[in-house]
């Protein structure tokens, strides 16, 4: 069997291939949402701006066996650096990705063949930084089992920790916390009338909700530090965007919180097979004080089946602030962060600096390193189940 990556460049890239990619996908069981043909162009017509766009496939007798969707232009490695990047198309806005493949070993031999490429034909990359990649998945144990024989070091560090929580069982919590939400929906209901949805939504009504979830999202503290999903004209034309592409298909599911008809919480996200994939959540500063967080789950917990959900996934996590949904004490999925250099010059002192020199002046200071990546061989998950990926 004779195998050979094939490159195909350009801003329609993913629209141009599209059949043959998602039926990669498909016979690698569509490991994450984030990697859909469609999802990447409409990505690529909102952010790749003079970056180059690349779909970096190994094919096998005309099948293709495995790929990258890859963006390559200036971005940071680390807080400091910014160089020559090479990393998943998509970027900041995935909250998972993956090497697609249907096996281990395809994954490990196109992952293979791609960094030879990488190494040897592609020009003007400092270095490769892949983000939420799942810790265990066949992607990093690829790049583990590599790393020694193709002589490359490997770079990790734990970047999210995604809850999850099985809506067959409605997960487990305890009695103290089931009583504060009872108390918390106590005290909204003295306000006013509270009302609670949790839909997929349409196309007709997509234009009026976003406008209402923006301007939650604006009182928030993601809209004081300007770090919300709606937080522009930009970032709210992309988002609509990516809602009339999936609404057809009720591929976005949200939950609303209102008071005497005012929307003052929402939560909403991505269908992928049968999971619900958390993405964006805020609340009204006057609910913080009930739970709005924790209030709404709940209803997307009782309520999630109906939409025909068995599982509610965080899709990641951040390390400093806990997903609201561990509090259901399902299983935790970890995603790393990983770097591996280029063959330049540049690209060796970047390497020594930051995995060399830097480690000794932290532990000079005493000063904390960056949070490790456990060892682990099989991906922590609840997988889609095979009649609904």
């Amino acid at each position: 069997m004779s195998e050979r990556v094939v490159v195909h460049e350009g801003p329609n890239v993913f629209a141009e291939h599209a059949e043959k990619w998602d039926s990669l996908l498909e016979r690698a069981g569509n490991p994450t949402f984030f990697l859909r043909a469609d999802w990447l162009n409409c990505w690529a017509k909102h952010w790749a701006g003079s970056r180059k766009i690349l779909l970096a496939v190994v094919e096998r007798n005309g099948e293709w066996i495995g790929g990258l969707p890859l963006v390559l232009g200036k971005g940071r490695i680390g807080a400091r650096w910014k160089v020559q990047k090479l990393e998943f198309a998509g970027v900041p806005f995935y909250d998972r990705m993956e090497l697609p493949a249907a096996t281990a070993e395809d994954c490990q031999q196109s992952l293979k063949l791609l960094l030879q490429w990488m190494q040897k034909d592609l020009a003007g990359w400092t270095a490769l930084g892949l983000h939420e990649v799942p810790n265990g998945s066949e992607t990093l144990n690829a790049f583990k089992a590599l790393s020694p024989k193709m002589g490359f070091d490997l770079h990790t560090v734990l970047a999210s920790k995604a809850p999850m929580v099985d809506l067959k069982t409605g997960g487990k919590t305890s009695s103290k916390y089931r009583r504060q939400l009872r108390q918390s929906m106590e005290q909204l209901e003295e306000r006013g009338k509270v009302e609670t949805d949790f839909f997929s939504v349409e196309l007709q009504n997509i234009d009026s909700l976003i406008q209402e979830c923006s301007a939650v999202e604006a009182t928030s503290w993601k809209g004081d530090q300007g770090v919300g999903i709606f937080r522009d004209d930009s970032y709210r034309s992309f988002m609509k965007d990516v809602w009339k592409m999936l609404a057809p298909e009720k591929g976005i599911a949200l939950a609303t919180i209102r008071l005497d008809g005012e929307l003052i919480i929402y939560h909403w996200g991505f269908r992928h097979g049968d999971h619900f994939l958390s993405y964006n959540m805020a609340q009204r500063p006057e609910t913080n004080n009930v739970r709005g967080g924790s209030l709404i789950l709940k209803l997307m917990v009782d309520q999630g089946e109906e939409l025909g959900f068995s599982r509610i996934d965080a899709s990641r996590g951040s390390l400093t602030s806990p997903n609201v949904i561990g509090r259901y004490h399902g299983p935790i999925r970890d995603h790393g962060n990983l770097v591996v250099y280029g063959p330049s010059l540049v690209s060796s002192g970047l390497s020594l600096l930051r995995h060399r020199v830097l480690p000794l002046v932290r532990k000079i200071r005493k000063a904390p390193g960056p949070p490790t990546l456990e060892e682990k061989d099989q991906i922590t998950d609840l997988p889609c189940t095979k009649e609904s990926a």
